[in-house]
């Protein structure tokens, strides 16, 4: 599963819409990296939880002093230079939908 709009905007299928879409940004401490990792393993759990994955899709980089955003179980990964990534909301919407019981 990819997570992530590529350099056109498209997700899956899903034309990445900034009107409908969600910024998710998380502060980068530039001396404490345990809060660092930390805020990545909280997004993390939100995001596990929201889009019914099995896999970390933030984690926080020491040798790059960045956030990584893990697009698929297989490990590719998007280092975010600005912190933060766009996320669609219709994505994010059908994925709820799947997970819903029946």
């Amino acid at each position: 599963m990819n997570l992530l709009a590529d350099e056109t905007g498209t997700l899956l299928g899903y034309e990445l819409d900034q009107e409908n879409a969600v910024w998710i940004e998380l502060e980068r401490d530039q001396d404490n990296l345990a809060l660092n990792h930390r805020r990545a393993r909280q997004l993390s759990a939100v995001l596990m939880a929201l889009w019914g994955i099995d896999y970390a899709p933030i984690t926080f980089s020491e040798d790059k002093n960045r956030y990584r955003f893990k697009q698929s179980p297989s490990g590719s990964f998007l280092v975010l230079t600005d912190n933060g990534h766009w996320f669609s909301l219709d994505y994010m919407a059908e994925r709820a939908k799947q997970l819903e019981p029946a």
